[in-house]
C-alpha cells in the first residue's frame, strides 16, 4: 500500500524520518533528504542492469539512499558520506528470492531491513568507521557481479526528480496489477462473473512468474495473496474491488473463488517488457487483458498505468492520500481526533520546526491484529 517507481522508494521514508527525529531536523530539512533518497535509489535502479538478472532485491540501493540522506541530516563530511554509502552496500546485498515463489513475512519487510541497514551505516560512518573505498569498481566490487555501469545522477538532469515520478497506490495490491484490477467494475457491468470462460493477461516478461507462478493459484498467506494476480483479480471480480479486507485469512482460504482463479492465465510478453524498460521518465506499467464468455462475447483492453499515476492532478493525488489515511485509521479503530491531527500535521510537515512533532501524532497507529 506504498508507492511505485521500479520498486517502492517510499519504504525508505521511515529511515530518513528516524534520522531527522534524533537530529531534531525541521520538516523543511527532512523533505529534501527524502527526495535525495528517492533520487539516489531511482538513479541506481535505472542505471544498473535489471535486478532480475543479478538476483538482488530493490533494497540493494535503498541501503545507499537512506545512508546518504541520514548522513546529510547529520552533517557528515564528504569522506564520512563516502564511507556511509560503502557501508550501506558492501555488507548488505539482499536477495530477490524474498519476492518470488511462495512468499513469507520477509517479502513485506525486506526493504525495512535495507532501511535499517542504511541508518546503521550512517551511524557507523559518523563515528569514524571506514569501509571499502571502491565498492563498485574495486576488485570484487559490485561491478564484478552486475557488470560495469555508469551512474546517472540526477537521473533526468533538468527534468523531473524521482519523487515526482512515483505512483501512489490507490488500492493495496502489487503495483503492476492495479491498472487491470481497476477494470473490475467495468468488467462486472459487462458480464456476470459466472459467464466468464477464460481471462488471458499479458504482462512484461518476468511478471508472469512474479505474480502467477503455481503458488499464486493457491495462496496460503497474505504475502502470497497480495502478489497473486489470479487471487486479486478473482477477488475484485467477485467483491467489486480490492480493500484491506481482501487479505483476511478467511478470504484468502475461500474455496469458492479457486475455480475462477484457474480461468486466469498470465503470460509474459517481451514486447511489453521492452515498453516498460524504455520508460525514460515515469514508469509505464503495460498489460493486456482479454476475456471470453461462455456466450462467445469478448472483452479486450490495453493498460498502461493506473489512477495513482504521477501525471494526475495534485488535487486528485491528494484525495487518494486522504482516502488512504481514512481507510487505515478505520482499520485500526483510531479515534477521529487523532486521525485529523495526523492529517493536519503531515499536510503541513514543511512548516514543522522539529520533525518529532508530526511523528508524535502517529503514536499508537498500529495494527490491532
Amino acid at each position: 500500500y506504498n508507492d511505485n517507481y521500479f520498486g517502492h522508494p517510499s519504504d525508505m521514508t521511515a529511515g530518513v524520518l528516524a534520522a531527522g527525529e534524533v537530529a531534531h531536523s525541521s520538516g523543511s530539512q527532512v523533505l529534501p533528504a527524502i527526495a535525495l533518497a528517492y533520487e539516489i535509489y531511482g538513479a541506481f535502479e535505472r542505471s544498473v542492469p535489471p535486478r532480475w538478472n543479478t538476483g538482488f532485491d530493490q533494497g540493494t540501493f535503498m541501503n545507499v539512499g537512506v545512508a546518504l540522506a541520514a548522513g546529510k541530516l547529520w552533517g557528515l563530511t564528504e569522506d564520512q558520506l563516502a564511507d556511509a554509502a560503502s557501508l550501506a552496500l558492501v555488507p548488505n546485498l539482499p536477495l530477490g528470492v524474498s519476492r518470488w515463489g511462495t512468499l513469507s513475512m520477509m517479502k513485506g519487510c525486506t526493504t525495512a531491513f535495507s532501511t535499517r541497514n542504511g541508518v546503521f551505516a550512517a551511524m557507523l560512518a559518523k563515528e569514524g568507521f571506514t569501509s571499502a573505498p571502491e565498492p563498485y569498481s574495486g576488485i570484487y566490487g559490485l561491478h564484478h557481479i552486475t557488470g560495469a555501469f555508469e551512474l546517472r545522477l540526477p537521473l533526468d538532469p533538468g527534468g523531473q526528480r524521482i519523487v515526482e515520478m512515483a505512483y501512489i497506490k490507490p488500492i493495496p495490491a502489487e503495483g503492476n496489477t492495479i491498472g487491470t484490477l481497476e477494470l473490475a467494475p467495468k468488467i462486472r457491468a459487462w458480464t456476470p462473473v459466472d459467464e466468464i470462460e477464460s481471462i488471458d493477461i499479458e504482462m512484461a516478461t518476468g511478471f508472469e512468474v512474479h505474480l502467477a507462478d503455481e503458488p499464486k493459484y493457491d495462496p496460503k498467506t497474505r504475502e502470497t495473496a497480495d502478489h497473486s494476480f489470479p487471487y486479486m483479480l478473482a477477488r475484485a471480480l467477485v467483491d467489486g474491488g480490492i480493500t484491506l479486507d481482501t487479505y483476511t485469512p478467511e478470504r484468502i482460504a475461500d474455496p469458492s473463488i479457486r475455480s475462477l482463479m484457474r480461468k486466469i492465465h498470465v503470460r509474459g510478453s517481451d514486447e511489453l517488457k521492452a515498453i516498460r524498460n524504455a520508460s525514460k521518465g515515469i514508469e509505464v506499467k503495460p498489460a493486456k487483458i482479454r476475456i471470453l464468455t461462455t456466450t462467445g462475447r469478448e472483452f479486450a483492453e490495453d493498460v498502461r498505468d493506473h489512477s495513482g499515476h504521477p501525471g494526475r492532478s495534485q488535487s486528485t493525488r491528494r484525495e487518494v492520500i486522504n482516502a488512504k489515511l481514512d481507510i487505515c485509521a478505520k482499520a485500526v479503530q483510531m479515534q477521529p481526533e487523532q486521525r485529523e491531527r495526523i492529517r493536519e500535521a503531515w499536510w503541513n510537515v514543511a512548516k514543522a520546526t522539529d520533525i518529532g512533532e508530526p511523528i508524535r501524532t502517529m503514536a499508537g497507529f498500529r495494527s490491532l491484529n
